[in-house]
Parts: C-alpha cells; sequence; structure tokens
C-alpha cells in the first residue's frame, strides 16, 4: 500500500459523542444515499476508526478497516434509553447496508462505490460496523489530502437530512475558524449546486422560492444553531430579478470549544508538482480583510481591475484573502519574481486553493 504514516491519539472522549469522526474531503462532497438513521449509523461506524494522517512513526493508525464495536450500553445512551430505537434497529440496518455513495467525476461522468462489508448485532456484545475495503481512500487513507474533521454529536443530533448535510458542507471550512483566526467562514452556492449539495429531489419547490427557503433553508439552518456549536445564517443573491443562490455564513457559537485543526485538514492541492506548505500563513493577520484594501493589495501583484471584478464576483473576498495568503507564502519559498510570481499568484486566487 505505500509508505505509511501514523495517525495522533485520539483523545480520550467522555462520551461517543465528543468523539472526532474524520472523512475526506472527496467524501463530504459525495452523494451518500441515507436518510437520517442511516447517516448516524454510519457516523457510529467512523467514531473508532483511526486513519492514516501523519508520518510520525511513534502514532498507530488502521491499516485496514477493523470491526468497530458499538456496545449495547453505547447504543441506549446514543439513542437516549429509546427502547423504539433499538427495535428498529434491524430495519435501519438492512436499509443503511444497501446504501452507497456517488462520485462525480471532473469529465462529467461519476461511479459508485458500496459503503459496508459487515453490520450485525448481537445482543450481549452490541453493534458491530465494518466498512468495505472501496471506502479506504475516503476514510482511513487521508494522509496528504484534504479532510474534515468534526466532532460526532455536531451532525449526530440532527434530525432533517437538508441539516446534516449542509453541517457537513461547511465543516469543510471548520479549519479557517481556528488556523486563520476566522470569526465567520462562507460558502457561495448556486441554486442547483444547493439542490444537488442537499440532495433536494428534482421537482420539488421549483418555482416555489418561498417554501424553498423555509424548508431547506430556514428549517435546518434553525436546527443547526440549535443542537450544535455553531451557527449559520444565509443571503440570497440575484441575478437580474431572479434568485440565483444563496451564500451561507457559519461562526463558532460563544465560549465554544472545537476541535483544533490538523495539519492538512484544509490544506489546499498540489500546484503544478509542488506540494503546498503545511505550515500556517503568518502574514495573514497583515493582509487587509475589507474588499477595497483587497483590491489594493492584487493592484499592488498585477492583477488588472478587470480580473480583480471578476474574481469579486465569482468568489467571496474572505476566499480570495484566504487563497492569496496562502499563494503568496509559496511563492516565496519558491524564490517566484516578476512575471512568474503574479502568473502563479493568479492561477492559486483563481482556482479558490484555500
Amino acid at each position: 500500500m505505500g509508505k505509511r504514516g501514523n495517525m495522533p491519539k485520539r483523545e480520550q472522549a467522555d462520551s461517543l459523542f465528543n468523539a472526532n469522526v474524520y472523512q475526506s474531503n472527496e467524501l463530504i462532497e459525495a452523494i451518500k444515499d441515507m436518510n437520517t438513521s442511516t447517516y448516524r449509523l454510519f457516523l457510529l461506524g467512523l467514531c473508532k476508526l483511526r486513519p492514516h494522517l501523519t508520518n510520525n512513526d511513534d502514532i498507530t493508525y488502521d491499516e485496514h478497516f477493523p470491526v468497530t464495536i458499538i456496545t449495547h450500553k453505547e447504543l441506549k445512551e446514543l439513542f437516549k434509553g429509546n427502547s423504539g430505537s433499538l427495535i428498529n434497529l434491524k430495519k435501519n440496518l438492512g436499509k443503511a447496508y444497501d446504501t452507497h455513495i456517488t462520485i462525480n467525476t471532473k469529465n462529467g461522468g461519476f461511479y459508485f462505490e458500496h459503503i459496508y462489508r459487515k453490520m450485525k448485532y448481537e445482543p450481549e456484545v452490541g453493534l458491530k460496523i465494518q466498512f468495505d475495503e472501496a471506502m479506504e481512500p475516503y476514510l482511513l487513507e487521508l494522509i496528504d489530502k484534504c479532510y474534515t474533521r468534526f466532532m460526532m454529536k455536531n451532525t449526530f443530533l440532527l434530525e432533517s437530512t437538508y441539516a446534516w448535510r449542509l453541517c457537513e458542507r461547511m465543516l469543510e471550512l471548520q479549519g479557517f475558524l481556528t488556523k486563520y483566526k476566522k470569526k465567520e467562514v462562507s460558502r457561495k452556492f448556486t441554486v442547483e449546486e444547493l439542490r444537488t449539495a442537499l440532495g433536494v429531489p428534482d421537482g420539488l419547490y421549483e418555482g416555489r422560492m418561498n417554501n424553498f427557503k423555509r424548508f431547506i433553508l430556514d428549517k435546518p439552518i434553525e436546527e443547526i444553531n440549535e443542537k450544535t456549536s455553531f451557527s449559520m445564517r444565509y443571503e440570497q443573491y440575484k441575478e437580474g430579478r431572479r434568485i440565483a443562490g444563496f451564500t451561507i455564513f457559519m461562526s463558532v457559537k460563544e465560549n465554544t470549544a472545537i476541535p483544533t485543526v490538523g495539519e492538512v485538514d484544509r490544506e489546499p492541492p498540489a500546484i503544478e508538482g509542488e506540494i503546498i506548505s503545511k505550515e500556517p500563513a503568518s502574514r495573514s493577520a497583515l493582509l487587509p480583510a475589507d474588499r477595497d484594501g483587497l483590491r489594493v493589495l492584487l493592484r499592488h501583484e498585477k492583477f488588472t481591475d478587470v480580473q480583480i471584478n471578476s474574481l469579486l464576483k465569482k468568489w467571496p473576498h474572505e476566499d480570495i484573502r484566504a487563497s492569496y495568503c496562502i499563494a503568496d507564502e509559496q511563492a516565496n519559498k519558491l524564490h517566484l519574481e516578476g512575471r512568474d510570481r503574479t502568473k502563479y499568484l493568479k492561477f492559486c486566487v483563481e482556482k479558490n486553493i484555500a
């Protein structure tokens, strides 16, 4: 399987709710054929895995998927002693075992991956879950990949399918709240992108934007704000008179601790054969935070006004700033100057590597 490293030891959580779970960002953005019940079973399978994250030889990790055991006592705790949930476990296990993920490829194609190899319940032992080996690139082999880590309770407690799907997508940006000391992060979706990301059935609420906002955004975000460590809000944007999409904003609730971001939690991909540095950008605190200051900075870097306006229409200015911060540090390490530096910065910012 090639050279392997080891992952940091999992912090001992007071309960499974506080366990950290890990997914590659490719899996976060895949289409998961799951309802809320089968998604919770998916999280239970993740909560005791030890993925391969670093090259530290002193730290252990799972080379292949172990059988994860959730004891009967833990199940009772997770489902708050609700015997009805355990009575329905067999039905939900059957549904979960038949689920799959859909990965879209860059050329417009797609493929399916089966999720589980084994799901078994024994009253004297508990629930046994083992993932299919096809899931190793998305759940175990995470070294040098973009991945997302979050506490299980921040999605497990959500009842709305739209809520946990939206929460996962926004948690991809969680690293900016710690690594770059941002108070709020944002992500821009067209209406169609949001429908796909949240799994909204074709035809549902089409032409009824008030209902779309109420059931796909308002109610799920209200639940997220009530039950998780994060606060979300959104703003709509228009093309002409038509609502073209939404920008979703996320911040950490006051006095709430979030997991420390790992070395590669939100790292950009390699660019033209060069590996992006794992160190945070030291100049980030000195860079302008507002749009006007960002314009001045980009003009200084030989961006034209046309290019700047195009970027600001395409990406939130916070994303442009973060991408520039990463690209500037890397350009300095590569000793790029003049036209080579400008070309490199433009490439990175245009691709929104952050």
